[in-house]
């Protein structure tokens, strides 16, 4: 009880301090329409789900670039809200700090999850409060319940500054990308320009593996708001590598008669995995082919479990989601050169990944 007696004081003196020193809000940022490249097919949507994580401590009173950080902070979000372009999404937005003077919450949901609609998630924006510490790791654990039962990918979208903080939201980042896998991004927006802060938003979305960190300088403009929801939530068509289908065929030798993978070939493989994880909308085939030297049903067993071989190292080594992986045994049956010289056999025992962009039409 005396711990929150102590938070209604500090709440009621901030909120002096804030009517005796308010700073001016940033004037509203106009939003480019996506509409016209989600129509013509320039832009192909990826995501389905998305929280985005707003940072409501203490801190974020601090004055930023003559404004409040706070007030910095809701500005961008809500640019955010009026560029992403009508589509259907399931959406969410998280806060964290002392929610309340009168619990111990340290983050709150103010919408969703639910449908997504840019009316529905611009007043929940406004409801952002600041105080206390900087719990982030208990919010990035609360948007992983937030996205559970979810079909389709999903991002995780972070506005904050960054301080006052342990290694904690770092542990918990890994921890959901674990439980999501390929299946989930995250992006982090640093709102200042501590160094602290910055690296240690950086961790945070480097733990994600497909997502990525910016500053909000530098999506605090048409285009460059724009340009983020582009990359998150979209794929592009006439840019993007992993809008074609893509054939890579592995250096990857076997023992006669083996399956076994030696670990001198595993940055071999790894070049799937780093392709599959800079698109996370792909899906690959991995494909196992032999020459014509002995029976074809002794072939299409061999070719399949060389194949089931890669696919696993691709799991369980380098973290592809399984389900956008599948192992098939060829035999002898999809030759590239002829079974006639040893050059040509050489060249038809193989291990080929076929990826597809995986991107909706």
């Amino acid at each position: 009880m005396i711990g929150r007696v102590a938070k209604v004081l500090s709440l009621m003196l901030a909120l002096s301090m804030a009517v005796g020193c308010a700073a001016q809000k940033p004037a509203m940022i106009p939003a480019q329409d996506l509409s016209p490249k989600l129509a013509d097919g320039r832009l192909s949507q990826k995501v389905d789900n998305f929280v985005i994580i707003m940072d409501g401590t203490a801190s974020m009173d601090n004055p930023y670039k003559e404004f409040r950080k706070t007030d910095y902070e809701k500005n961008l979000v809500s640019l955010l809200n009026r560029t992403i372009p009508n589509m259907k999404l399931n959406g969410a937005i998280r806060t964290f700090g002392d929610i309340s003077a009168w619990t111990d919450r340290q983050t709150a949901l103010l919408y969703g999850m639910t449908q997504y609609t840019r009316a529905g998630m611009e007043p929940a924006i406004d409801k952002v409060k600041t105080s206390g510490n900087s719990p982030l790791e208990t919010a990035i654990y609360a948007a992983g319940g937030d996205l559970k039962g979810l079909p389709g990918e999903s991002a995780l979208i972070i506005f904050s500054d960054g301080e006052d903080m342990s290694n904690a939201p770092v542990g918990a980042a890994v921890e959901l990308k674990k439980i999501y896998g390929d299946k989930l991004c995250i992006y982090t927006v640093l709102i200042g320009d501590t160094a602290v802060g910055r690296k240690l938003l950086e961790k945070v979305a480097n733990a994600g593996q497909c997502g990525f960190f910016t500053t909000g300088e530098d999506i605090a403009s048409a285009a460059g708001m724009a340009g983020f929801v582009e990359k998150v939530f979209f794929g592009r068509k006439t840019e993007d590598a992993a809008s074609r289908k893509v054939s890579i065929t592995l250096n990857v030798k076997f023992d006669t008669n083996k399956s076994d993978v030696k670990p001198v070939y595993f940055d071999e493989i790894k070049k799937v995995a780093d392709f599959m994880k800079k698109y996370p909308s792909t899906r690959a085939v991995i494909e196992g082919h032999t020459d014509s030297v002995g029976k074809v049903a002794s072939n299409l067993v061999l070719s399949q479990r060389r194949a089931d071989a890669i696919r696993k190292i691709l799991v369980e080594k380098y973290g592809i989601d399984g389900s956008r992986l599948k192992a098939v045994g060829y035999g002898s049956k999809k030759p590239v050169a002829s079974n006639k010289t040893a050059e040509g056999k050489k060249k038809n025992r193989r291990v080929e990944a076929k990826i597809d962009s995986g991107v909706k039409k």
